[in-house]
């Protein structure tokens, strides 16, 4: 395991724990089990269906992406899906993607770049989706979150440059070389070189862009996902007497606030960040919810989140006869690590 690769876990254990210790000192324990106790729990079931179908349209949306190399049947993927989202949940350093991957290149006999290539093309599209709801809001919200429209338009900007710039890459290869070299040679050739052939590495991965209807089918399905994790919330909301009468937007900026907030380096199954995320979302829909009732809503939203992956993936561990240190072999891991990115939230 390579020294970055160390201070990353560390600084992801040192957030969560920092985080937790915050979170648990300004609490009042008494009110905040009382909140629990009036939860209508009825509610977390058909948030939870939510959070599963989410995945399934994962499964869905890669199937497309991976359309231009190979046609996979869904439920494979999908299993690769729960067993790559119970390895973020459990793994640190956000391994999950990096799973997935690997276990795709195994079982269904692809290149490793091919495979890497289409696990970051489902993250940009979902990226794309996250800041295209962050560009809405800059125009559509309350103009008292100025502030927050003003980042939401600047992050969305970065982000369709980026996008951008990965499209450009793929068809116009010599142009896209150029670029990196006019921007990164002066500083350093060899720092130039290294990300052209990293790219070069996992492009394989944007075969969907030989395909229209692919990618299009693609780009539904992530808008899919996120409308089903918007969703969960909506119904969480619901089963809360302090949330059930926020605005209809409220389940959409939750979605995007806690998807960027659990990209923050964390401990395994983001523990701190979600919680941070979900206060922060709550405080810029409804500042005037108390501390303890925005806490009492993350731990709940976390359990519904993270409940199934782990759930699920433990599930499909057990029929392919698994366990969590075999899900990849370690020496595998660092090497291929290197052609991943982190991820843009977690549903």
């Amino acid at each position: 395991m390579k020294i970055t690769k160390k201070a990353r876990i560390l600084l992801g254990l040192g957030v969560s724990l920092v985080s937790a210790v915050v979170l648990a000192a300004v609490i009042d324990w008494r009110e905040f089990v009382a909140l629990l106790a009036r939860v209508n729990y009825w509610y977390l079931i058909p948030a939870t269906c939510c959070i599963v179908a989410s995945y399934y349209c994962r499964a869905l949306q890669w199937r497309y992406v991976l359309g231009g190399v190979r046609r996979l049947p869904v439920y494979p993927l999908f299993r690769i899906t729960m067993l790559g989202f119970l390895a973020n949940t459990l793994l640190p350093a956000r391994l999950g993607e990096v799973v997935r991957a690997y276990i795709l290149a195994r079982k269904q006999r692809l290149s490793k770049g091919t495979a890497f290539g289409s696990v970051i093309v489902t993250r940009l599209l979902d990226g794309a989706i996250l800041f295209l709801i962050l560009g809405g809001f800059a125009i559509l919200i309350p103009a008292k979150i100025a502030g927050f429209k003003a980042g939401g338009t600047t992050g969305f900007i970065i982000y369709a440059a980026i996008v951008s710039f990965f499209v450009l890459f793929y068809f116009k290869r010599e142009t896209a070389t150029s670029i990196v070299k006019f921007v990164f040679g002066p500083f350093s050739k060899r720092l130039a070189v290294k990300i052209v052939r990293s790219l070069d590495k996992f492009i394989h991965g944007f075969s969907c862009f030989r395909s229209p209807a692919d990618l299009g089918k693609a780009f539904l399905y992530s808008c899919a996902i996120w409308l089903l994790v918007a969703l969960s919330y909506y119904f969480v909301n619901l089963g809360f007497e302090f949330t059930s009468s926020l605005p209809l937007y409220a389940p959409f900026l939750l979605v995007a606030i806690v998807s960027l907030a659990i990209s923050i380096p964390s401990s395994p199954g983001f523990i701190g960040t979600m919680e941070l995320g979900v206060l922060a979302a709550l405080h810029i829909i409804e500042p005037a919810l108390t501390r303890n009732e925005g806490l009492s809503y993350a731990i709940v939203v976390h359990v519904v989140q993270v409940l199934p992956a782990v759930g699920i993936g433990l599930f499909y561990l057990w029929t392919e006869h698994l366990t969590i240190a075999e899900l990849v072999k370690p020496e595998e891991i660092q090497t291929e690590a290197a052609y991943t990115e982190k991820g843009v939230g977690y549903e």
